[in-house]
């Protein structure tokens, strides 16, 4: 016998079930209130198989020793349940409930199993930020990288400018690049701190608003262009005029010299 079942004061009892069973139907009144008996021992003892003398099942079922004997071949005979008997010892067991009990079994070890694996889960998932945590402490403080203020000389690199050039070619990244010096610098409190002020750049141009003139890098060079233009044709002009002054500055092509206008 093996105890499985949690103490029960009660237990399904499906009375169509046993009404309709072909085997029970085969039985005596007697020997089905027999094995009702039996089989509210079996739950009130948690197991599914009944086992003693003729006496001991009789005191049991409050009933005498010779109708032990005659209703356990009763229910031996009609197959109700396994039943065997042996110099004066009855063992009865429920196939049904040995089944039930089986199962029960199964989903307990099923849930106990995981239970243990998400505690295993939990545990290591703990260890390991104790871990990191520790390491983080054992780690020199001059390894430790803490969030300090903008630094006083901070410039926007050349490799910084050409990823605003590319990520954002609407905006101007000097003026930008101004408006955050000024912002960092006056700000005050534990948000003025950053781990990484290249990184706090980038994406202070991300979040800049454009340019409504359109491209900033399109206006310089634009700007350059007329430039060369203007200067070409004042070269142009003052050749017309003199025929030797083309390569001129245009400061002299103006009448200026190093010492003030010549005019």
């Amino acid at each position: 016998m093996c105890k499985i079942m949690a103490k029960n004061w009660w237990f399904k009892f499906e009375y169509r079930v046993w009404q309709s069973d072909p085997s029970l139907s085969q039985c005596s009144l007697g020997a089905r209130g027999f094995w009702l008996e039996i089989l509210c021992a079996m739950y009130a003892q948690e197991v599914h198989t009944i086992a003693g003398s003729l006496e001991r099942i009789a005191r049991m079922t409050r009933c005498e020793s010779a109708e032990v004997a005659k209703f356990s071949l009763e229910l031996k005979e009609a197959k109700v349940c396994d039943v065997t008997i042996c110099h004066g010892d009855v063992t009865l067991m429920s196939r049904r409930l040995k089944k039930e009990l089986s199962t029960k079994e199964n989903n307990r070890l099923r849930k106990q199993k995981e239970r243990c694996h998400n505690d295993v889960t939990i545990q290591s998932k703990s260890k390991s930020k104790s871990n990191k945590k520790e390491e983080e402490k054992e780690r020199p403080l001059s390894e430790q990288k803490k969030a300090t203020r903008l630094p006083n000389d901070f410039i926007a690199t050349e490799e910084l400018l050409a990823w605003a050039k590319v990520k954002r070619p609407t905006i101007d990244p000097s003026l930008e690049t101004e408006k955050f010096i000024n912002y960092w610098t006056a700000k005050s409190g534990k948000d003025a701190t950053k781990l990484d002020w290249n990184a706090t750049w980038r994406n202070w141009i991300l979040n800049a608003k454009e340019s409504s003139n359109g491209s900033y890098y399109q206006q310089r060079e634009q700007t350059v262009i007329n430039e060369r233009n203007a200067i070409n044709q004042l070269r142009e002009a003052v050749k017309e005029i003199s025929g030797d002054d083309a390569h001129h500055s245009p400061r002299q092509l103006l009448g200026f010299s190093e010492n003030g206008y010549n005019g």
